[in-house]
């Protein structure tokens, strides 16, 4: 699973203070301005320009040009990059990420910066605002970076900044932030924003990336065990991995939730499939949350950790008798449903279907198609009605249910039309 890591230029990479202020100095003094209070100045670094110029009230685009008269000539080279920064840049690069520039800076001068510090080595993309202004909005910037670098909806991003902008733009994009306190923002103002991580400097930086790759192979044990009670091409490791993701997804919109406990779920609950295929009264869950718990136990892990990833497990089937109760249980249920919903759910049923060799549809004595509502025995149009057109009231959390609703329209339609071109050819 790739993880990409979005940076903000100024107050996150280099420190601008001087170009930028001096910048503005300069345009202020054409409006008969002067500004001293240093609190004041160092607020001005971080917000789009043209926000920043509306609040001194005057008129927007004199002051750009203004602005961008001194500091496209000297302003942007009155800068530094921050300490640390580019062992950091390194590190993060030889560790596998793949990292981006997000700034609400023109872009033109956003290249230009990283190219004079020699840090553009390291990024996939640079991205910024264009000079006329557009594109200044903080989730803007990044909803363009991340659809340059082709982030998949579910894969793991992280955006890097030091101002409520940065915060609010992440969030706006359902992304992770990380607020650095070594800029012009203060801890209460990333605070109030809502950041996911906070970092003194690039130190606590470096740190909190190693934690995230500790991460990565903290569940490479449990990972190999999966592997190796993987056996159905429809309930694969890679249908595992989407399950994840998903999970992931919508636990960012929730509270309390144990990460340790879902993704060990996620990874684990689909272990019980080989039982089920040997012996089709045996119920996958049940087997897979007994394997589960006994691994866990004889491999370190406390029997209430295990318990918690058992319960998960035994609830992910879609089961009256048996729901889900904890938050990291309904997680899972609804990622597994999130599985089975679209185009994506249609192709693992054929596949499924395909593995215990039952029919696409069945016929009735007249030789009519059936469509699925009636059928007697198993068949896949029989698995749709009673199972796949089902699962879009079944979600237990909003992400899961909003996740699910934007998928429904491609599985009927496939259904619809595999339907119809089946009966034609029986019309005689």
């Amino acid at each position: 699973m790739a993880k990409y890591i979005l940076f903000d230029l100024d107050g996150t990479l280099t420190d601008p203070y001087e170009g930028i202020i001096k910048s503005f100095q300069h345009a202020f003094s054409h409006f008969g301005i002067t500004e001293e209070d240093t609190d004041k100045l160092r607020k001005l670094i971080g917000p789009p320009l043209r926000d920043t110029f509306a609040e001194y009230g005057v008129e927007l685009e004199k002051a750009v040009a203004l602005y961008r008269e001194r500091f496209g000539t000297l302003g942007l080279y009155e800068n530094a990059l921050y300490d640390g920064i580019a062992e950091l840049l390194e590190y993060l690069k030889v560790k596998g990420f793949i990292l981006a520039i997000a700034s609400s800076k023109p872009e033109v001068y956003v290249k230009k910066i990283a190219e004079h510090f020699n840090i553009a080595r390291y990024f996939a993309f640079m991205g910024g605002s264009e000079l006329d202004g557009r594109r200044s909005d903080k989730a803007e910037v990044i909803q363009y970076v991340t659809s340059v670098l082709g982030v998949l909806p579910d894969e793991e991003v992280y955006m890097v900044g030091d101002r409520e902008h940065d915060i609010l733009g992440a969030k706006k994009c359902g992304i992770l932030s990380i607020g650095v306190l070594y800029g012009y923002g203060i801890r209460a103002e990333i605070e109030n924003a809502g950041v996911n991580y906070i970092a003194s400097d690039t130190n606590e930086l470096k740190a909190l990336f190693a934690g995230i790759m500790a991460a990565r192979t903290k569940f490479s044990a449990i990972e190999t065990y999966m592997q190796s009670c993987m056996t159905d091409s429809a309930h694969d490791r890679e249908h595992i991995y989407r399950v994840l993701n998903y999970a992931l997804n919508i636990a960012k919109h929730e509270d309390g939730v144990n990460i340790d406990v879902l993704t060990t779920a996620c990874l684990l609950h689909d272990i019980g499939r080989a039982e089920q295929f040997s012996n089709p009264a045996a119920d996958h869950a049940e087997c897979g949350a007994e394997k589960a718990y006994l691994w866990l136990t004889v491999n370190g892990y406390t029997e209430e950790f295990a318990e918690a990833v058992k319960s998960c497990i035994q609830t992910h089937r879609f089961r009256s008798d048996n729901p889900p109760r904890s938050i990291e249980a309904k997680i899972l249920f609804d990622a597994d449903k999130l599985d089975v919903c679209g185009a994506m759910g249609i192709a693992r049923t054929l596949l499924y279907k395909a593995h215990v060799s039952e029919p696409l549809y069945l016929l009735d004595d007249s030789g009519e198609v059936l469509d699925g509502a009636n059928d007697n025995e198993p068949s896949f149009f029989k698995e749709y009605k009673f199972k796949l057109v089902k699962i879009y009231d079944n979600f237990y959390t909003k992400r899961g249910a909003e996740l699910a609703a934007k998928r429904k329209a491609a599985a009927e339609n496939f259904y619809m039309s595999l339907l119809a071109e089946v009966r034609e050819c029986y019309i005689i």
